[in-house]
């Protein structure tokens, strides 16, 4: 395990990243975002590790990370969050925190990928005994990170074998233009299939003509060839 730090602020994370990058990684790096200049090329594999060293880092100079131009950087707050909310020490008053960072600077958190790093673990498991609605509301914002993260943070809940919210807020997402959103709820269906493979089986009776393709056939991705075909075979525009 990684050694905390004495200095855990966010001029001390950036300053121990940022000579970490890698012009070749750099590229790879644009291969998958195009148009994104915003990398600078360390390995995620290097983010994630040294996000470790910095778990204790107060919620301000997170925010000072959310704000930062380059994209590892806001992986590494992204990823500093998600580990101090699920640590098993994390006190209810830090973990509270984290999760009101999340949903005030959501605007930072505007990639899918910064998306998946916190959902279920900053948001989903602060409400897992709690009212979910805030999820619900999410899943009606303009904003499409904030739609992917409603379903996403769902996932917390079907760790727990709890599935009903991942099929109630996917169902709110049928109408979404946003393929990553979409394809966000088809993964979580998935999710919840290998946990309850008969309510996932049950939704799909019900609701596969009307699914959009993209979530649905992200749904099916564990089927097997046949039993795909017949729930594709529902779907009008396949």
């Amino acid at each position: 395990m990684a050694a905390a730090r004495d200095d855990v602020g966010a001029d001390a994370f950036v300053g121990a990243l940022l000579p970490l990058a890698d012009e070749e990684q750099r590229a790879k790096y644009q291969r998958f975002f195009p148009g994104d200049d915003s990398f600078v090329g360390v390995r995620m594999a290097a983010v994630f590790g040294l996000a470790k060293e910095f778990l204790a880092m107060p919620v301000d100079q997170l925010e000072v990370l959310l704000d930062h131009d380059v994209h590892e950087v806001r992986v590494g707050a992204c990823a500093i969050m998600g580990k101090a909310a699920t640590n098993k020490r994390v006190t209810e008053q830090r973990h509270e925190e984290l999760y009101d960072l999340y949903v005030r600077r959501h605007d930072r958190i505007d990639t899918w990928d910064l998306v998946d790093l916190v959902a279920y673990q900053v948001a989903g498991s602060w409400l897992l005994d709690r009212r979910r609605d805030p999820l619900y509301a999410l899943a009606g914002s303009d904003f499409w990170p904030e739609r992917r993260t409603a379903v996403v943070a769902t996932a917390a809940f079907v760790r727990r074998g709890e599935v009903a919210d991942t099929f109630a807020i996917s169902g709110l997402l049928f109408e979404d233009r946003e393929a990553l959103v979409l394809k966000g709820a088809g993964w979580m269906l998935r999710f919840a299939g290998d946990v309850d493979p008969r309510a996932l089986r049950v939704f799909l009776r019900r609701h596969a003509a009307a699914m959009p393709r993209v979530m649905l056939r992200t749904a099916l991705e564990n089927f097997d060839k046949p039993e795909r075909a017949t729930y594709l075979a529902r779907h009008p525009a396949i």
